[in-house]
């Protein structure tokens, strides 16, 4: 324990846990002196518990890996963390991933099958590779169209004007990026925030402070909640993120202040120009061209 282990421990209240048919989630509470790491549970009126064995590494790559298993009933479990990527099959058929010990990469072992070899990939790894090599190209093109020599000529640079999104655009871009990063709910979110700056279209000032107040909170929420934490990890909570939704989406939408334009400036443009407020009229006794 003064080394940080895990050692075995037994509940004092062992009341049999029912489970319903299909995937249960069973959470196992802790303090600040112990945490547990992981859960046995037996089978009430059996004899026989889980046991643990070893599995055989037969070959061990970057994104696959080759495990020898000697038995078809239980379950085969790796140290990598869980991820929906991870793809098992034995004798060409896959296998059904499962959570281990809540973080753990598993797959159940078929009944219907003699201890065999199970083959495990990452199978976003092909898609990953593919869009290197794609990167890789277009970086190429890019630089040899920087270095393939041009015909220098003139042209003159048409100076770039401030342009105003209008308000159809801005609420389909506002739209898009909620469902975008957040699913529907943050379609449904998005929608109520367009409606809300809607309302306060005249209220620049109003708008930017809900958006920083929406951030501020947001902020201090994970402050208080820190991220590793025996009662949980705070970056599963919606509410902070749905608030940074919000100041996001209000961004996007927000209409931009209206500005009054400058003066005209007004001067010669020539030397024979008249200046503006003088006289015209020749002074008398200046010599005549």
């Amino acid at each position: 324990m003064a080394r940080g282990l895990s050692v075995p421990a037994e509940l004092c209240d062992r009341e049999p846990v029912e489970l319903d048919a299909g995937e249960n989630r069973v959470a196992v509470g802790g303090n600040d002196a112990f945490i547990g790491d992981r859960l046995v549970l037996e089978a009430v009126g059996r004899d026989e518990s889980a046991t643990v064995g070893p599995v055989t590494m037969v070959d061990r790559g970057p994104v696959t890996r080759t495990v020898e298993v000697d038995t078809s009933d239980g379950l085969l479990a790796l140290r990598e963390n869980f991820n929906p990527g991870w793809d098992a099959s034995t004798d060409g058929r896959s296998l059904d991933p499962v959570v281990v010990d809540g973080w753990r990469q598993g797959w159940r072992l078929r009944q219907d099958t003699q201890p065999d070899i199970v083959t495990v990939r990452f199978a976003p790894d092909d898609v990953y590779r593919v869009a290197l090599l794609a990167g890789l190209v277009l970086l190429v093109a890019l630089i040899a169209g920087c270095l393939w020599p041009r015909r220098a000529y003139r042209r003159e640079l048409v100076e770039l004007q401030e342009r105003a999104i209008g308000l159809v655009p801005s609420v389909l871009v506002g739209l898009a990026a909620g469902g975008l990063l957040a699913g529907w709910p943050g379609f449904a979110i998005s929608a109520i925030t367009v409606g809300g700056v809607m309302v306060a279209r005249r209220a620049h000032e109003l708008t930017g402070t809900v958006v920083a107040s929406l951030v501020l909170g947001a902020s201090l929420f994970y402050v208080l909640s820190p991220w590793g934490s025996s009662t949980g990890w705070a970056g599963r909570e919606v509410i902070p993120q749905y608030l940074v939704l919000i100041a996001v989406i209000a961004v996007l939408v927000r209409p931009a202040p209206a500005t009054v334009p400058a003066d005209e400036e007004v001067g010669p443009t020539s030397p024979d120009a008249p200046l503006t407020g003088a006289s015209t009229q020749r002074p008398p006794g200046s010599p005549q061209a």
